[in-house]
């Protein structure tokens, strides 16, 4: 099974509808594929997919329930040739200020139920796993970095976004021995200048380019496209994203 994080240096950049996009992207080729939000401080798939009755990822990491608890079947209602299992974030008030207090110890004990949470899903026959972390260097996005096996940046070409990126590379990804895939999302005129321009100014050629499609905005968050309108330039866009990373 491959562990994939989904990471950013900051907020916007459409972290969260790359990753539910991928996740889905595997499952319709027909992979077993588990989404999990760690984005703990803004939790975005709740509304994409509605969860009902499933007990919350930060419940698991509190030790309060176990793995098969936390996991929402999704696939069969989308239509896909295998399991997209979600693992939601609480995204109450509450619930987002408890995490964001959490003491250093219980992150080394979540960290510990994380890898477990991972081998667990490969028991069970699960091929991919996508987390969707927090911007940044909240350390539940750390506990994600090391979990996994690929990590992916999603970046724009905002000034901010690429001097940050690039500094989190030669902070965190450097200090944690990472290599990081990086996404280009939102790119607008000529893809060869926009690589260009991302591979002068960070030192990494991205892995993939998302063209900026001005209708996303326009559409609601609970979108898949992939599965929903296969033929939007967004939708192929991450189909070779999704062919790029599995190769890694």
């Amino acid at each position: 099974m491959k562990v994939i994080t989904i990471h950013s240096f900051k907020g916007g950049t459409g972290k969260s509808l790359i990753a539910t996009n991928l996740a889905a992207a595997y499952a319709l080729r027909g992979s077993d594929t588990c989404l999990i939000d760690m984005d703990f401080r803004a939790p975005t798939l709740h509304v994409v997919f509605k969860p009902q009755g499933a007990k919350w990822f930060n419940d698991y990491l509190d030790g309060r329930c176990g793995v098969e608890e936390v996991l929402s079947e999704m696939g069969a209602q989308l239509g896909l040739k295998a399991k997209l299992s979600v693992a939601f974030a609480n995204p109450s008030p509450e619930a987002i200020r408890e995490m964001m207090v959490k003491s250093l110890n219980w992150e080394r004990q979540a960290l510990g139920r994380l890898l477990e949470f991972t081998r667990r899903l490969k028991q069970m026959g699960y091929e991919y796993c996508i987390i969707d972390t927090s911007p940044g260097y909240i350390y539940s996005s750390i506990n994600a970095l090391v979990a996994a096996d690929t990590s992916v940046i999603v970046l724009t070409m905002d000034d901010s976004d690429v001097e940050g990126t690039k500094e989190m590379l030669n902070e965190l990804y450097k200090l944690l021995e990472r290599r990081a895939l990086l996404i280009l999302n939102k790119a607008v005129g000529n893809v060869e200048n926009a690589i260009k321009s991302v591979k002068e100014r960070i030192g990494e050629e991205p892995l993939g380019i998302i063209a900026c499609s001005c209708d996303i905005a326009a559409r609601p968050r609970r979108s898949i496209y992939v599965v929903e309108d296969p033929q939007h330039p967004f939708a192929k866009d991450i189909e070779e994203v999704a062919s790029k990373i599995a190769q890694h």
